[in-house]
């Protein structure tokens, strides 16, 4: 069977998966990963330009390009997409644990003539980004079945700094509950664990990320984060947190931020530094407190 999705075609032998559902996920990464190659030219121009300033003279630098890992690549079809519709890429691996798949993403390759961008994989996803932590990458997507949590510590692992993370999670049942479209009107909670879960694993490798698009379509919740080196962020990662709290007598949701960061001696020191004081859990007023407080 062959399938027409944007500027690919590709061959889809019986057995093999494909969600046309997903398309949207397909249509919305290649949209993102275009507009950050635009903004991660626009940051190596403008370093250029810092550095010529500093030296006082012009440096020599020639852009590479992006390189970018399906770690679950399936068909291929997606990394087809992006060798197509996105500039900028020098190098897509498209990995899959199925040597059948591994072939037949080599095929899809050459059927769209973009065998050169387009490089197969055959490797456990883990694996491969934890042997990539060397040799790194600017854009990682993980796109599993279920959830992308095993996922998450190799993939800050194996980003450039400032590099480009997309995850989609199909377990929705766990991030909302059974009463999805519920919890997402009331609370938001999803994306919410999804974005702190990312975060607690880049936090242990001195990261930060930076949330640049969070939506729940359908079945599964689909992210996209910057990561970022930085020591001093990821200790202030603590006051960016908090525990809601729910009274069932007046439907109050009050805060608990984890911590404060407060700088010490209530100086702006040329360092940054500050301490972090943890917060206790929130007083939970009753309705007549509440009349009270207004």
């Amino acid at each position: 069977m062959a399938v027409k999705e944007g500027s690919a075609l590709i061959n889809l032998p019986e057995g093999v998966f494909y969600n046309p559902v997903q398309e949207f996920n397909r249509d919305l990464t290649v949209a993102v990963v275009k507009h950050y190659a635009k903004i991660h030219l626009e940051e190596f121009i403008n370093k250029g330009i810092k550095k010529a300033g500093e030296n006082g003279r012009p440096e020599p630098a020639s852009y590479l390009g992006l390189s970018v890992l399906e770690a679950l690549a399936a068909s291929g079809l997606r990394s087809v997409r992006f060798a197509k519709e996105v500039p900028l890429l020098c190098k897509i691996v498209a990995n899959d644990l199925d040597p059948e798949a591994t072939k037949l993403i080599g095929e899809n390759a050459k059927l769209n003539t973009v065998e050169d961008v387009v490089m197969p994989s055959c490797a456990d996803a883990v694996k491969l980004m934890h042997d990539s932590v060397k040799n790194k990458f600017h854009v990682v997507d993980i796109d599993p079945y279920g959830t992308a949590s095993p996922f998450l510590d190799a993939a800050v692992q194996c980003l450039f700094d400032g590099g480009l993370l997309c995850v989609t999670c199909t377990d929705m049942a766990v991030l909302c509950g059974t009463a999805a479209g519920t919890a997402y009107g009331k609370y938001g909670g999803g994306l919410r664990l999804l974005l702190h879960a990312i975060q607690q694993a880049a936090s242990r490798h001195d990261k930060v990320i930076e949330p640049l698009l969070a939506l729940s379509v359908d079945f599964y919740a689909r992210v996209f984060v910057r990561v970022r080196t930085s020591p001093s962020g990821v200790k202030r990662i603590a006051s960016r947190l908090a525990i809601v709290y729910s009274c069932t007598g007046c439907q109050r949701y009050p805060q608990a931020i984890r911590s404060r960061g407060v700088r010490k001696d209530d100086t702006v020191m040329d360092c940054g530094g500050f301490q972090l004081f943890v917060d206790d859990a929130p007083k939970l007023l009753g309705a007549s407190d509440l009349s009270l407080q207004r």
